[in-house]
């Protein structure tokens, strides 16, 4: 099954802080999870929809994808409800960012979503 909960913590990936060696973590999926593939299709899909600029949040870009595919949108809240819980308890990565003193520019702040939905892909 699919990460649905986030146990351990980890480093948040320099990537989407600006290049900056960050201490500060975040929360990390647990070790033995693994995205499930209606999960990896949710995330594609969101990087996609964020890419094509119809939105700049994942959350949101997740909605579009749960709309758009109601067999996912069960998937696209457990992700969304992740990725809420990893900037807990900021609404944005841009608002968690600001809080450890990384300031992104519009474009920079959408390039670091994209790295993370990467991320997630690569590493959940």
């Amino acid at each position: 099954m699919g990460h649905t909960q986030h146990a351990a913590i980890g480093r948040l990936p320099r990537y989407l802080t600006g290049g900056y060696l960050m201490t500060t973590t975040i929360a990390a999926p647990e070790a033995t999870s693994r995205l499930t593939s209606d999960e990896r299709v949710a995330l594609a899909r969101a990087f996609t929809i964020i890419k094509g600029e119809n939105t700049n949040y994942i959350c949101i870009a997740l909605s579009y994808v749960g709309s758009d595919c109601p067999s996912l949108e069960g998937v696209c809240l457990s992700l969304k409800k992740s990725v809420q819980s990893a900037i807990s308890p900021y609404d944005s990565l841009g608002g968690w960012q600001h809080h450890h003193g990384i300031h992104r520019s519009f474009e920079q702040l959408k390039q670091d979503r994209l790295n993370w939905i990467q991320y997630m892909l690569e590493n959940w």
